[in-house]
Parts: C-alpha cells; structure tokens; sequence
C-alpha cells in the first residue's frame, strides 16, 4: 500500500503484481522525497533541458507568461461562471510549493518564482479597487462620465476592495488548511 512505501523510504522492499495474467517480483527501494519526507516509488517524468539563444528565451519565456495567464483566467472565469469555488492557494500552500519547487533543482525554483510573480501580476490587474486593476477601472468610469469618483466614492470603493482582498486570502487560506487535512487523512 501507500502508507507502506511511503513509511520505508531508502529501504529495500519486494513489489509483487500481475502482468498480463503472469505473477512476478521485484525489489525496489522507494526514494525519499525530502519536501514532504516520504518514501516514493513509480515513474515521474525527466525534465530535459537545452540550451537557447538569448532572443529564442526571451521569446519562449514570453509564451509561457502568455500560455499561465490564459490559462488561469480561463480557469477563473470558469470558476465564477459555474459557481465553484475556486482551488487558490494561499501562504500555507505557497510556501510548501516553494519549498518542494526549491528541493526540485534552481530551474524549478526558478520557474515557480516566475509562476508566482506571474499569478500576482493577474491578480493585480484584476478590478478590484485597491489594485492596479481597480485603478484602471475607476479612470475608465471617470474618463467615460467625465466627472471625478470623489472622496466617499473612493472610499468605498477602498473599502469594497479591501474585503475582496481579506476575502480571497481568508478562502485560499481555507483551502491550505482543507488540503493539508486531507492529505494527513490519506497517510
């Protein structure tokens, strides 16, 4: 079982199964996986780098930007749309990314830096008052109305943004929290 392979970390262990109908053995010794300390066995996938030219990275790492953040508003929108509650991750789950992205290698690390910087550049154009978004869209309504929010309209306009800020962080920190729990369920 799981919590077997995951309990004997660096310890030799007989795998018995069935392939095509034929019974057969094999001693496998599962890996610790230091971000969560855990014994790990199967296959994952080896990420192979090669080496680009300065123009062909910058290009590549344009795309990338492109491709998360198409996707991650396609993901939020969809969300919103179907009434779900959207898996965002909060500070417990941004740092246990960050560590498992830093026992992952410096490329790793560094790509979940852009992921991240990515994510909050979203975030930050989104219209809510208080961000950049919010901002944009304010002198948009006074650019059209041609006529100034005003103080009181600022201010709650501040305000209205600042508890859709403290209510996105309070449910992705719910999340952390929920996710944690249940992965402690399944050891």
């Amino acid at each position: 079982s799981a919590d077997f392979v995951h309990k004997n970390g660096g310890k030799k262990l007989a795998v018995e199964f069935d392939r095509n109908n034929k019974p057969m053995s094999v001693t496998v010794v599962p890996v610790i996986d230091k971000a969560q300390n855990i014994g790990l066995i199967g296959i994952s996938p080896k990420i192979e780098y090669q080496p680009v030219g300065l123009v062909d990275a910058f290009i590549k790492g344009c795309q990338q930007v492109v491709g998360i953040t198409v996707m991650t508003v396609s993901y939020l929108a969809h969300a919103l749309a179907k009434f779900v509650r959207p898996d965002l991750a909060g500070p417990i789950g941004i740092a246990q990314a960050v560590s498992k992205a830093a026992h992952g290698g410096w490329q790793d690390f560094l790509f979940f830096l852009g992921l991240i910087s990515t994510g909050v550049a979203i975030f930050n154009l989104l219209p809510i008052p208080i961000a950049d978004g919010g901002l944009i869209a304010i002198f948009l309504w006074e650019g059209i109305s041609r006529r100034p929010l005003g103080k009181k309209g600022m201010q709650i306009a501040n305000t209205a943004g600042l508890a859709v800020i403290v209510f996105l962080v309070v449910l992705a920190t719910y999340n952390d929290i929920e996710r944690f729990v249940k992965s402690k369920k399944a050891e």
